[in-house]
């Protein structure tokens, strides 16, 4: 019998689902292939600091075989474990494919992540309702609290992330061309198909694609690679909304809230915890979001 998949990704905001392409794109791939798998909201990280991560478990007794961090260290298993067909790209194709996935997530996300976490911070936390969906800051006063906390450390730890990677050195006008410079790869390279490789079945690299651009398209901020798209690439706008038709009809129903389980626990474990831990909480979660930023948050 095959093993469990359980996934842990952000609880789930208006409009875009998640605010982690990495998370949308293991989703997608567990769809795309009809692998059962449940969902844990939290924004509580796994190993090597990372959502998402799996559990993978046994499916007779519930025993946890294996936790697997990193979007792509997990597609990579769940293609072993389920024994996955690599399908009929040749391997120029699966070349191809992953050039694109790593452009996508090591650079024209990159770039969004700066647009929204640095460049439109307030915008954000404000039009995805983030202080209530991850800090439940309608119903906890910890979470009140935590919220603007978040965005603080998110906007700094974004900056200097941006410095590291040498991106900072651009200005604003030249990253939104290299980001488009990607979109408009990706466009060429589907063309006129229904897949990026094709019109008979989706792969690993639909599911990045779809995953990444459907943060510029759906997430209510003015993102430069969204006016783009809509003006240069309207083949890539009729991919992203023929992908969700077919893999995430349920997309409007998956925005809707859910409870962060990291939230619940810690409202659970609250009568035992001292005062001291209740004032120490936010800047120990302050520092623990400035170590996840530093040492890359995804």
């Amino acid at each position: 019998m095959a093993p469990k998949i359980v996934l842990f990704i952000f609880p789930p905001v208006p409009h875009v689902y998640n605010i982690s392409p990495f998370g949308i794109k293991v989703e997608s791939f567990l769809r795309i292939n009809k692998i059962s798998y449940d969902v844990v909201y939290t924004s509580k990280f796994g190993p090597k600091k990372k959502i998402p991560y799996i559990h993978v478990v046994d499916s007779d007794d519930g025993t946890i075989l294996e936790v697997i961090p990193d979007s792509n260290v997990i597609l990579s298993r769940l293609q072993e474990i389920f024994q996955l067909p690599r399908g009929d790209l040749t391997i120029e194709q699966e070349a191809m494919s992953h050039l694109m996935i790593r452009t996508l997530d090591e650079h024209t996300a990159q770039i969004g992540f700066y647009f929204r976490y640095v460049l439109q911070s307030e915008a954000f936390m404000k039009e995805l309702e983030i202080s209530n969906r991850f800090f439940h800051a309608d119903t906890s006063r910890m979470g009140k609290m935590i919220a603007p906390l978040f965005a603080k450390g998110m906007k700094k730890g974004f900056g200097k992330k941006m410095y590291a990677r040498g991106l900072s050195q651009h200005s604003d006008q030249e990253l939104w061309q290299f980001s488009n410079d990607d979109i408009v790869a990706a466009s060429r390279l589907l063309g006129s198909n229904k897949y990026l490789f094709g019109d008979d079945k989706a792969t690993l690299a639909d599911c990045a694609l779809f995953a990444h651009l459907c943060q510029f398209l759906y997430m209510p901020l003015d993102f430069p690679q969204k006016r783009f798209m809509e003006t240069d690439c309207p083949n890539l706008i009729k991919f992203i909304e023929r992908f969700r038709a077919e893999f995430w009809s349920d997309w409007d129903e998956k925005c809707q809230r859910k409870p962060n389980q990291k939230m619940l626990e810690r409202t659970e474990n609250k009568g035992n915890k001292g005062m001291v831990i209740k004032f120490m909480l936010p800047a120990m979660l302050v520092a623990g979001f400035a170590y996840i930023l530093k040492r890359g948050l995804l």
